[in-house]
């Protein structure tokens, strides 16, 4: 069982982070094995993205609803208003408005 930090941005633009225990996944979702720990943490969470550079994961964004983002576009979809921290990324229903940052 994995331990990943989430982070999700509050309304009032302060960082929250949550540790999560994730199981493994059934089955393998990136050719790199190391990756698949942020997808089962993304998975347990119910996160709406994962924010990484890392070409393997780049490589899955959508898997089971949830966004990989670069950095900088995350931070574009996310901070682009800064009146209104995380208006422009709404989190699919049921999916919370956290990170899980890779």
């Amino acid at each position: 069982m994995e331990s990943l930090a989430t982070t999700r941005l509050s309304s009032k633009g302060q960082v929250e982070a949550e540790i999560i225990e994730a199981p493994a996944l059934p089955a393998p979702v990136s050719a790199d094995p190391d990756d698949d720990k942020f997808f089962a943490c993304a998975s347990a969470a119910g996160v709406a993205a994962i924010v990484s550079g890392d070409k393997d994961l780049l490589d899955h964004d959508g898997w089971r609803g949830v966004r990989v983002l670069r950095p900088r576009q995350f931070a574009v979809e996310l901070l682009a208003d800064a009146s209104s921290v995380g208006a422009r990324y709404q989190a699919p229903v049921g999916r919370r408005q956290l990170a899980v940052l890779a």
